[in-house]
């Protein structure tokens, strides 16, 4: 369906993330609709994994929509340190999406999850990382009071957009005794 491919590749941000929740709208309601009860557990299992990663595909997508005017912002901006920000950023994401796509073709269950566990902590690490730069901009008076908001705030809903996709992509990959193990790790959207 390469005509619906390119029609969605035409469509506005905002234009995208309708489309997909209406797509998710029709998903999630396909899911309750479902007679559960003729499943086997295993299927059951894996039918609630599915519609977890559905749902947090869906979390990651509404940050993203979230920074948009922020992103555009950033992009613009005169200021040479919101656009470096923007520009890092970018860095950011690609190698967010690189990361993602080797644990999303790993050889083996066993490599997806070690796979899956360094994105969680890169993510984790990295979201650390960018909070004490933009604190050291702010303590060197580098950006002005507006701007360390819209950028710490654009640094959270990144990090929560990563986050929400590590959440998506590691109940679609993993079996559920895995899946649950990243309960288990320090939050880091404070």
């Amino acid at each position: 369906s390469s005509e619906l491919d390119e029609r969605y590749r035409n469509l506005s941000i905002l234009e995208k993330y309708d489309y997909l929740k209406l797509v998710y709208g029709e998903i999630h309601t396909y899911f309750i609709g479902m007679d559960k009860e003729t499943l086997s557990p295993a299927e059951r299992e894996r039918a609630e994994q599915i519609i977890s990663a559905v749902r947090n595909s869906m979390f990651s997508a509404k940050s993203t929509k979230d920074s948009y005017a922020d992103i555009e912002q950033l992009r613009n901006s005169s200021s040479n340190i919101k656009y470096q920000y923007y520009l890092d950023t970018r860095r950011r994401v690609e190698a967010f999406d690189q990361s993602l796509t080797t644990a999303l073709s790993a050889p083996a269950p066993s490599n997806s999850f070690e796979a899956m566990v360094t994105v969680y902590n890169q993510v984790h690490q990295g979201y650390t990382e960018e909070l004490k730069r933009l604190y050291q901009l702010e303590a060197h008076h580098q950006l002005t009071e507006v701007d360390i908001s819209t950028l710490i705030n654009f640094n959270r809903e990144f990090f929560a957009c990563y986050k929400a996709m590590v959440w998506a992509v590691k109940d679609y990959l993993l079996e559920k005794d895995q899946a649950s193990y990243f309960a288990e790790l320090p939050g880091f959207i404070r």
